[in-house]
């Protein structure tokens, strides 16, 4: 399984986004992935600009032990322990 998330969803991409939705996986938002968010904050938030819905990705692929795709490795790439997909 692959976690990927289409972050800039707007307009007719809103219709397309629901037509192939069931190609996506959703995860609810756990405690666990709360707490490894706000490490990951507290590691890399001041040397890296790691915002709160780039950690809350992060921490979710981490947490569910999934590789993260991605079109911005370079948001994600000094996050040791977050498995990327390449293609």
């Amino acid at each position: 399984m692959i976690l990927k998330l289409t972050v800039k969803i707007y307009g007719e991409k809103i219709k397309d986004f629901s037509r192939h939705r069931y190609h996506y996986s959703f995860f609810d938002l756990t405690p666990s992935i709360g707490s490894k968010a706000h490490t990951l904050i507290k590691k890399y938030g001041s040397k890296h600009t790691l915002g709160i819905a780039d950690t809350l990705i992060a921490a979710t692929a981490i947490e569910n032990n999934i590789p993260l795709y991605t079109d911005t490795v370079a948001d994600y790439d000094f996050i040791k322990e977050l498995k990327l997909y390449m293609p």
